[in-house]
């Protein structure tokens, strides 16, 4: 009689075992029931969010605004010319009048060469182009008008996109991480590294050519501060345009240089 109570015994006592056991087992997938479903959720939100991330380019809020082109015959020569000005399509306060100024400089330009063919003389001008980049908030136009002689116009604009404000050229130097006094001397730098590039250093002439030099019109024969005209590339770098002067003359031309 007393194994038998104590076989019944155990045996309540496995039963009781197993069951706390089930339950142990049935509160933990519970948990972990609860766990993945949150992480799903988390991951929901996470790519919903990724997927609704609008990036703003600068092809979204420069637009073109003119374009002619085709064949002019002067003296039994053809040239091509096209000429193309953009406009900024975005509604802060002083936008309008930066398009406005936009519009007036470069229809001014091209009024000179419509006007020239209409009176059967040589075009000056063959093309006028645009690029625009975005560094950050800040936009960048700038204005290319090429000229048959081998001379190039530039005329940049720089927008601050989330004010509407147009960038001065220490704003410029602030958001390429530059002082006025370090960016002076980097755009200097370029501007000499062109001129190398140009035309050579002293040692590299004839005894005429350095006299010619040394009359020109300035002892390295640059200005890199005359029109300050600066602007973001597309890869986001602190670009210059110069005025690079001829040997011994004042003859210039502009080129573009790389504020390293």
């Amino acid at each position: 009689m007393k194994r038998i109570i104590l076989l019944a015994i155990c045996l309540i006592m496995i039963l009781a075992l197993v069951s706390c056991g089930n339950s142990e087992n049935n509160s933990l997938n519970e948990v972990m029931d609860e766990l993945n479903s949150a992480n799903a959720s988390s991951i929901d939100e996470v790519e919903s969010d990724v997927s609704s991330e609008i990036t703003l380019a600068a092809a979204d809020i420069v637009k073109r605004e003119y374009e002619k082109s085709g064949e002019y015959l002067f003296n039994g020569t053809k040239t091509e010319f096209n000429y193309a000005y953009p406009q900024i399509v975005l509604d802060q306060v002083g936008v309008a009048s930066i398009n406005e100024r936009i519009k007036n400089y470069c229809e001014a330009l091209i009024d000179t060469e419509l006007n020239a063919m209409r009176s059967s003389r040589k075009l000056g001008m063959t093309k006028m182009s645009y690029s625009a980049y975005l560094k950050d908030e800040i936009l960048s136009i700038l204005i290319k008008s090429e000229y048959g002689y081998e001379f190039t116009l530039f005329e940049a604009i720089n927008l601050n996109i989330a004010t509407g404000i147009e960038q001065e050229k220490n704003d410029i130097f602030n958001a390429a991480g530059l002082t006025t006094n370090d960016a002076a001397e980097r755009i200097k730098a370029a501007a000499e590294d062109k001129y190398v590039q140009i035309h050579g250093t002293i040692a590299d002439r004839d005894v005429n050519d350095t006299i010619g030099y040394a009359k020109g019109k300035a002892a390295t024969s640059i200005d890199y501060d005359v029109d300050m005209t600066l602007y973001f590339d597309e890869d986001g770098k602190l670009k210059a345009i110069v005025r690079i002067y001829e040997l011994g003359g004042e003859e210039y031309e502009y080129h573009e240089v790389t504020v390293k």
